[in-house]
């Protein structure tokens, strides 16, 4: 659990098969694995319709950490190494260790 809680936006970035980063819009730490589900195929093309987002159930409450996993379905060459990265500025992730 995070002591403080953890706060702010995040993105996710997956580079495309010629390594071209594809950055995702912000999330907030309570954006729902369904929308952010939805909202990565808007975002980023190349992985449209090949993959899904799931909760693993991790935490209990988005204040102590957040853990998704993107599964991939009929994606046809390398799958890429996307992450989760820290939104910049005001909406940067803050809380506890291991942000």
């Amino acid at each position: 659990m995070s002591t403080p809680p953890i706060a702010g936006n995040f993105q996710i970035e997956c580079p495309n098969d010629d390594g071209n980063k594809f950055l995702s819009r912000e999330f907030s730490i309570h954006h729902g694995t369904q929308y952010l589900n939805y909202d990565l195929h808007l975002d980023i093309p190349h992985i449209a319709q090949k993959m899904v987002v799931y909760n693993t159930g991790r935490y209990g409450y988005r204040k102590d950490g957040v853990s998704i996993y993107l599964h991939f379905i009929d994606y046809h060459g390398d799958v890429p190494q996307c992450v989760i990265k820290s939104a910049e500025g005001a909406n940067a992730i803050t809380g506890g260790t291991n942000v």
